[in-house]
């Protein structure tokens, strides 16, 4: 048998013999008064809890944590609670969890179609993408990580990364860390603006450019967005060539349908098409999409990845542009399909052996002959050692 606490009856001190099976049990301790009940004492969950996949068996209190991990298909040891510590290391699409501390790992896909409570801390680490149907509540501090290579430590020189804040409340100290340089586009002034600080906040759906020394990962702190993403987007000028492109940035943990987006009712005056500034083999290239065409070159589809600084052009001197994002424009990547739909269609590849350049001929019905939505301007690289093929709309390059 084993021995159980002592008591003072009287001024006498008692032993009682218990078992160990007794001793796992709930009610050999609440016949005796032990407080089972779920309640707050001077701000601190103070009540004991009895689980026979914790701590043995045997009672504990609830402000003593304990890890639960979701491995793809099933809970070890058992279902989270609101004391525990949970790590999801598989993919996961399911009801919301209570829990403490909470870290999704790299590579998983996370869909939570109730309410999420954190209690502690919630870590989403490189590469892992997060959908919420419901709430997410974090008591304490939400870091979202994104991975980034660089060279050159104290001068950095290697590729510029195009991004954007997961969360809101971010400050430039989330990039900016070290050496890194970092910088926004200035669509009136048609030019980049450096930022030389850690305390400029991050706006939500603004892309930003940096280049780091070394790799690392980014860590974006504040509040996980979440719901309508309004932006107002601007023209400056009528001679720049270079007027009406903005820089902005999927502001979700999962990817962004962009023919949702500019499906969107509340989209003015903005084109068809997105440009992604991404590395092939070493140098800088763009990448295009349109969403009324239907058609990406190099490889590009309509979804754009979590964090993805992009440009979008507002059309047509004078004017300003709206766009607003929204939860129903999200996605995991395996569960977001290039597009339904059969096209007809030329690719043209023009390359030097190490970079290449892509024009696609869409045959489509409805499309004039002149520049129309169908069309997507062509954004230069300006690099003479990149070999670069377009077409013509009008006076047009596309």
């Amino acid at each position: 048998s084993t021995t159980g606490c002592g008591y003072t009856n009287g001024g006498t001190f008692s032993a009682i013999s218990k078992t160990s099976a007794e001793l796992k049990t709930k009610s050999t301790f609440t016949n005796s008064g032990w407080d089972f009940t779920e309640e707050t004492i001077n701000g601190t969950n103070d009540y004991w809890i009895i689980d026979a996949t914790k701590n043995n068996g045997y009672p504990y209190l609830s402000w003593q944590s304990y890890t639960v991990t979701w491995d793809g298909t099933a809970w070890s040891p058992s279902t989270p609670t609101a004391s525990d510590n949970v790590i999801i290391n598989g993919n996961y699409s399911d009801a919301g969890i209570t829990c403490n501390d909470l870290t999704i790992n790299s590579g998983f896909q996370v869909t939570f179609s109730s309410n999420v409570s954190v209690g502690g801390n919630l870590l989403v680490k490189t590469g892992a993408t997060l959908i919420n149907e419901g709430t997410i509540t974090v008591t304490g501090t939400t870091t979202v990580q994104q991975a980034v290579t660089g060279t050159g430590d104290a001068t950095p020189d290697g590729r510029f990364w195009y991004v954007s804040s997961p969360v809101s409340g971010a400050k430039s100290s989330s990039i900016k860390t070290g050496s890194t340089r970092l910088w926004y586009y200035d669509e009136p002034a048609h030019a980049y603006s450096e930022i030389d600080n850690g305390t400029t906040d991050l706006t939500v759906g603004k892309g930003y450019v940096c280049r780091v020394g070394v790799d690392q990962n980014l860590a974006y702190q504040g509040t996980l967005n979440d719901g309508d993403i309004n932006l107002s987007l601007s023209r400056e000028g009528t001679t720049d060539e270079k007027r009406g492109y903005n820089l902005i940035g999927n502001p979700y943990l999962s990817y962004m349908d962009w023919e949702a987006a500019y499906g969107s009712i509340n989209r003015q005056n903005i084109s068809s098409t997105v440009w992604v500034r991404t590395e092939n083999n070493g140098t800088m290239v763009f990448t295009t999409y349109n969403a009324v065409s239907k058609t990406g070159t190099l490889d590009m589809t309509k979804n754009i990845a979590p964090m993805q600084g992009f440009w979008v052009k507002v059309e047509g001197d004078g004017n300003s542009g709206a766009l607003t994002f929204t939860n129903a424009m999200r996605g995991h990547e395996s569960g977001i399909i290039k597009s339904d739909e059969e096209k007809e269609l030329v690719r043209l590849t023009v390359s030097n052996g190490k970079n290449s350049d892509e024009a696609v001929a869409v045959f489509a019905e409805g499309a004039s002959n002149g520049y129309d939505t169908f069309d997507s301007p062509k954004m230069s690289n300006n690099n003479a050692d990149i070999p670069e093929i377009y077409m013509t709309a009008g006076k047009e390059r596309v």
